[in-house]
């Protein structure tokens, strides 16, 4: 998951979490949008201002 805490991005998903091409699809997240990206996902992002987000995931069991 990730969340925009400040200014804008572009987020385009490039492939899928099997690897597979995507239809580019894109969007222009702002301050309080989150997101969620499947593991094996490939994402770019850009931005024209600068942005600050944060992002977190979940370990599996034992996995720290």
């Amino acid at each position: 998951m990730k969340i925009l805490l400040e200014g804008d991005m572009q987020i385009s998903q490039l492939k899928d979490a099997n690897g597979q091409d995507v239809v580019k699809e894109e969007v222009d997240a702002k301050k309080g949008d989150t997101f969620f990206f499947p593991k094996g996902a490939v994402v770019r992002f850009r931005t024209r201002g600068g942005g600050l987000a944060w992002f977190w995931g979940q370990r599996g069991r034992d996995g720290a």
